[in-house]
């Protein structure tokens, strides 16, 4: 009888103590800005490393993803090539942490950049080339990398699930 009454008076304190964790939730669809940290090139093709740039914050004013927070990042890059085919990048900020350490889907576009062309000026002058043979060469002018810079931030970017908070 004493054992019950021990196990019941422990299991009513844990409960008691669980309910004292006030909880908040980070509705899907909250903002999220992110800065990168690192420059993306379509040269180098190394994955950027990418940050929370600002304070994401609950309806009820709870800190919610802390400022400087990693976001995992989709990266995908090509190289210019001959022919003056350009550069490009592609970047998708996925996930993210909460203060609690939950991880939060985020939901954004595909950001795409590309570089300068120069198509016509490698194929324009390599035509050229079947007159006078030195401009054949010409065909492995390359287009332009894209560089996206460090510091750039990204504000189109949203939660897109419902996540606790525990206060």
């Amino acid at each position: 009888m004493k054992c019950l009454s021990t196990i019941l008076t422990i299991s009513l304190l844990i409960s008691f103590a669980s309910s004292l964790h006030a909880q908040s939730i980070l509705k899907a669809g909250t903002q999220v800005t992110v800065k990168l940290t690192t420059d993306a090139k379509s040269k180098d093709m190394v994955t950027p490393i990418a940050k929370v740039a600002e304070d994401v914050f609950t309806q009820d004013g709870t800190l919610a993803i802390k400022r400087g927070t990693p976001v995992q990042i989709y990266h995908s890059a090509d190289r210019a090539r001959a022919c003056g085919e350009p550069g490009h990048i592609t970047l998708r900020f996925e996930t993210t942490r909460t203060v609690n350490n939950m991880k939060v889907a985020l939901d954004c576009n595909n950001f795409n950049r590309e570089g300068r062309n120069k198509h016509v000026l490698s194929i324009g002058l390599g035509c050229v080339g079947f007159v006078f043979p030195p401009f054949i060469f010409c065909l492995l002018i390359k287009g332009q990398n894209v560089t996206i810079p460090l510091g750039t931030e990204f504000t189109d970017i949203y939660t897109s699930e419902d996540v606790e908070i525990i206060k």
